[in-house]
Order: C-alpha cells, then structure tokens, then sequence
C-alpha cells in the first residue's frame, strides 16, 4: 500500500501489525500526530478507490458512494 509506505516515510508513522479483511483493516499504529497521519491515509485511499472506480467506468457504484454520503460530508462521494 503505498499510502501506508509514504506516511512511514514521511509523517513518522510506526506500523506494528496489520490485517486487510474484506471490508476493512485492522492495525497498530503509532505516530506524532496519529489522528492526522490517519485523516490523510483515508483522504489518500478513497481518493484513489474513486479515481480506479471512475477509470474502469462502473457508473453505478459511483451513484452509490453518491448516494449513501453522510449529509454532513463536503465530498461528492463517500468511500
């Protein structure tokens, strides 16, 4: 995950373990400033989950994300 390897690269993140399960992921983490270092993972991977989503053209799933957005969230889509 490149995300993961630039924020250990870059903001101090210290990974300890990790498992991707099929609709989430489980890790113990540690850094500086750990809420920020995890705001800007998620930002990342959404970001590109959309960006792979738009590019292989599945319109539907992008209505999805679209529709079931939290009220409250800025984005067009939530991932």
């Amino acid at each position: 995950m490149r995300s993961l390897q630039f924020c250990r690269e870059r903001k101090g993140l210290k990974i300890y373990g990790w498992v991707i399960l099929d609709s989430h992921l489980h890790a113990i983490l540690a850094a500086p400033e750990l809420s920020a270092v995890l705001r800007d993972f998620k930002s990342f991977t959404a970001q590109q989950i959309l960006a792979a989503v738009s590019c292989e053209g599945r319109d539907w799933l992008l209505n999805q994300l679209a529709y079931y957005r939290a009220a409250h969230k800025p984005t067009a889509h939530q991932v």
